[in-house]
């Protein structure tokens, strides 16, 4: 797990810093503070070699076609749209090496900086028949460093015909992490979750799955993938009904917290990061959430990064977490001053939470 982390100049966040991440941090602030953008730079340090890197979270966040050119598919990753200043995410381990992950925009890139081992012409034929060098490019350099040694370079290349994504440097270490990340306005594909079931019903390690169903509908008997055609999906055995029923029709909150206790356990050791975590969930089911959310994540060895609108949210949580949890459970503040691109983090204990709101004090 990670326990510092650093942004600068990606998106809305211009400069941000926070220590003593602790496995399970809620993160809340106001609207354009910086929290889904928190969660997408956690990503991107960890999927540096993804070649969507810059571009998934417009799907992310609910965005349908983009015009493929730099200015909208990439300028926006930048802050304030500007190209001079590099991305850079950096998150530090346990053992307080740091990974980090820089972003640069190049506006004349050569075929000869290239990697030779990639499928990349070395030149083109004109209109004219007239055989030239390949022209220069837009792309984006991607560099990923680990305790100061560069471990990753690839080049993201925009061309008339698309993009290609090019390799140069890829070593082998344990300095990555798996991640997952779930939207707020979608869940994961059920294909995804059939998929991670399985693995768990291989493992006969499905039985925390169920429970954390029986939250919401507690009428659940039963769990299984069943494959219609070439779709395997999750269907649930209810009480009082004749026929199985897929997870995916039994509401948002049903399929969301299936596709969230899944992400945790088959995600071991690595980081699950989730928008707006209560979406879904009742407010009177908060708390037995977080208490399942709290025993996955312990089991899994896993971390969770959350956001959250909710004042249920936050109320339920300072009721699972005690002062005995500093070490796994804090929430955090994102204060952007007024009229400032300077973002402060606020950090309160589990027992800091709940003095806060039993005294009513505003903290989202």
């Amino acid at each position: 797990m990670f326990k510092s982390l650093k942004i600068l100049e990606y998106k809305n966040i211009s400069e941000l810093e926070i220590d003593k991440v602790p496995r399970i941090l809620l993160v809340g602030g106001k609207n354009n503070a910086g929290k889904s953008t928190l969660l997408e730079a956690i990503f991107l340090a960890m999927d540096g070699l993804s070649p969507d890197i810059v571009s998934r979270h417009f799907s992310w966040r609910g965005v349908g076609q983009i015009m493929f050119d730099p200015d909208y598919w990439w300028r926006p990753s930048f802050h304030d749209y500007d190209f001079s200043k590099n991305i850079q995410i950096s998150l530090e381990d346990d053992r307080r090496k740091w990974l980090a992950l820089s972003i640069a925009y190049i506006d004349n890139h050569v075929a000869s900086n290239l990697a030779t081992n990639q499928k990349f012409p070395p030149d083109f034929r004109t209109q004219s028949g007239v055989t030239s060098s390949a022209p220069p490019s837009k792309a984006l350099k991607i560099t990923t460093k680990y305790a100061g040694n560069e471990i990753q370079e690839s080049y993201l290349v925009m061309q008339q015909q698309g993009a290609i994504h090019q390799v140069v440097k890829s070593e082998n270490t344990s300095a990555t992490r798996p991640a997952v990340y779930i939207a707020s306005i979608a869940r994961t594909m059920p294909q995804e979750d059939a998929a991670r079931y399985s693995r768990l019903d291989l493992e006969n390690n499905t039985e925390s799955v169920l429970q954390a169903i029986k939250i919401i509908e507690p009428r659940v008997q039963s769990l299984s993938v069943v494959a219609l055609g070439e779709q395997a999906t999750i269907h649930a055995s209810i009480e009082g009904f004749s026929r199985k029923v897929p997870i995916s029709l039994m509401g948002d909150g049903v399929a969301r917290l299936v596709s969230i206790i899944l992400s945790i356990i088959t995600t071991p050791k690595g980081v699950i990061l989730i928008d707006e975590i209560e979406n879904g969930i009742h407010h009177s089911k908060l708390p037995d959430f977080w208490r399942v959310i709290k025993t996955a994540v312990e089991s899994a060895e896993s971390q969770l990064v959350a956001t959250t609108h909710s004042y249920e949210c936050l109320s339920a949580a300072a009721r699972i977490f005690t002062s005995d949890d500093d070490g796994l459970f804090a929430y955090i503040r994102l204060d952007r001053a007024r009229n400032s691109n300077m973002i402060k983090p606020i950090r309160y204990s589990p027992k800091e939470l709940k003095d806060a709101l039993d005294a009513e004090y505003e903290v989202r």
